[in-house]
């Protein structure tokens, strides 16, 4: 089985994505985001929550797929996972 890491077009993706923004708003969605892994023809994306991971499904696919298909000549899908922060554990000393 192939690896496939679409790790820099996903970067570049949400490099250009800031620029059309600003900072207030991209920070707002896109800070928490996270790239988890690719497939041959997908980039599964890891959301904090699921209410994060509807909004920008519903807002800012359309164009974080228009950016992905104008980086490449793949018709790149994405896949939404939402992903559990670690929990960070204090020890007594």
């Amino acid at each position: 089985m192939a690896d496939f890491n679409y790790e820099g077009l996903w970067n570049e993706t949400m490099l250009q994505l800031w620029n059309d923004m600003g900072d207030e708003e991209f920070a707002g969605w896109f800070l928490d985001m996270k790239y988890l892994r690719a497939g041959e023809d997908s980039i599964v994306i890891g959301f904090p929550s699921a209410f994060h991971r509807d909004k920008v499904k519903c807002h800012f696919q359309g164009v974080i797929k228009s950016i992905l298909n104008k980086l490449t000549d793949r018709k790149i899908t994405l896949e939404y996972e939402v992903v559990k922060k670690t929990e960070l554990v204090i020890l007594d000393t």
